[in-house]
């Protein structure tokens, strides 16, 4: 599987979690729900994800193009058009 699918994959994952984690009723133990544990550690790990992925060849920034400016990642870069994996 490419890095791409692989972040897109991961983002669905992080959207079922998060909609899980909204039918879940808020308690005492909320912090402790494995579904808050879950989407808190995959959401950093998707962000720490987003800021490092870069084209090997030209070396600029697939997904987060900008403060505003954010773009799913494919198979070819962007800018040089090779492919990434």
């Amino acid at each position: 599987m490419t890095r791409a699918k692989v972040f897109k994959l991961l983002i669905a994952v992080q959207i079922i979690v998060a909609i899980m984690l909204n039918t879940i009723p808020i308690e005492l133990t909320f912090y402790m729900n494995p579904f808050y544990i879950v989407g808190m550690a995959l959401g950093c790990f998707l962000m720490l994800k987003a800021i490092v992925y870069a084209c090997p060849h030209c070396g600029k920034h697939q997904i987060m193009l900008g403060f505003f400016n954010y773009r799913l990642p494919t198979d070819n870069c962007y800018t040089c058009c090779k492919k990434i994996d």
